[in-house]
């Protein structure tokens, strides 16, 4: 049997204890065993205690931050400090089917020309519990050349319903080598920019298994201010074209 790869999973947190409890948990039932869990909180003085309650295994690394960064500054601290051969980043407040980072791992190793991917995605409320495993979605994952998905999704014409590529997986080696997060203003359209950067060097695959990505009511419309997401989004069309 060939040795598994450490996979590294990112879990940026700005001090929100409520949900990473069952974030955490959907990590550690996960049925790939090898992992680093990076938690890095982005709000100075939370306590770890506070973070992890009562959860403890040694795969878990918290990184506690001394000042705020930026969201792109932030997550590539944590892309170098990751010790993972494969790294994924999740959101404090996601969830995953146990068999997503095994089935993941399995899809990478089996086709060397993918060099992204990412989950079926099932948008979830700020009440939402858990994942429905059973929910309707692909029965097989999907491996699309990345050129061709890159300009289908930039002019609206997806071939899956994804709605976040900050969950993105992928070699860590490849994550370097494209440049890392942009820093964009406030962060608007980086893990968009990383994605198609690794998606235009090869393939990009889409595996069936559940990532629950979570969004709140109370936080709809524009939290950036305008100016600022204008700025960012005529940077990155003009970066993307």
């Amino acid at each position: 049997m060939t040795e598994k790869k450490l996979v590294t999973v990112i879990l940026p947190t700005i001090g929100r204890p409520t949900y990473i409890q069952k974030t955490l948990s959907s990590i550690l039932s996960q049925n790939y065993d090898n992992l680093e869990i990076l938690i890095s909180d982005n709000l100075p003085k939370i306590p770890k205690e506070k973070i992890i309650k009562n959860i403890s295994d040694s795969r878990i690394k918290i990184v506690e931050r001394n000042k705020r960064h930026d969201f792109s500054e932030h997550m590539n601290l944590c892309i170098n400090e990751s010790s993972g051969f494969y790294l994924m980043i999740l959101s404090d407040d996601d969830l995953l089917e146990p068999t997503y980072i095994s089935n993941m791992v399995k899809a990478f190793e089996t086709n060397e020309s993918v060099y992204v991917g990412i989950g079926y995605q099932k948008i979830l409320d700020e009440y939402t519990e858990t994942l429905d495993f059973n929910a309707n979605r692909e029965k097989e994952m999907k491996i699309y050349d990345g050129i061709s998905y890159i300009k289908n999704d930039f002019y609206g014409k997806r071939n899956a319903p994804i709605y976040t590529y900050l969950s993105l997986f992928a070699r860590k080696y490849d994550i370097l080598k494209s440049g890392l997060f942009k820093n964009y203003e406030d962060g608007s359209n980086a893990d968009n920019f990383l994605f198609y950067s690794l998606a235009s060097k090869g393939k990009l695959v889409i595996i069936n298994d559940l990532m629950g990505y979570r969004i709140y009511k109370k936080s709809f419309g524009l939290s950036t201010p305008f100016d600022n997401l204008y700025a960012a989004t005529t940077k990155y069309n003009s970066d993307i074209s």
